[in-house]
């Protein structure tokens, strides 16, 4: 029973295994997902302070880049290993 839950077949009669997820898979998915927000609002916000002339929340630039900074430092990291 527990190894029907784990696999699967594929109409040529073949056991196909699903992607097992371990928590580095986790992390750099958590990782990544950091990125692209941070540096979402980072944008968003550049780009409505100096084209459309929009008052921006120093604080929410500050979070944002030291988010970026720290997510960028931590895959750098993971990249190494």
């Amino acid at each position: 029973m527990e190894f029907e839950l784990l696999t699967r077949r594929n109409p040529l009669n073949k056991t196909i295994m699903k992607t097992e997820i371990t928590p580095n898979k986790v992390k750099a998915i958590a990782v990544i997902t950091l990125i692209l927000l941070s540096s979402f609002l980072l944008s968003y916000s550049l780009v409505s302070y100096f084209v459309f002339d929009k008052e921006v929340s120093a604080i929410g630039l500050i979070i944002a880049a030291i988010i970026f900074g720290k997510s960028m430092m931590s895959m750098q990291l993971m990249r190494k290993k």
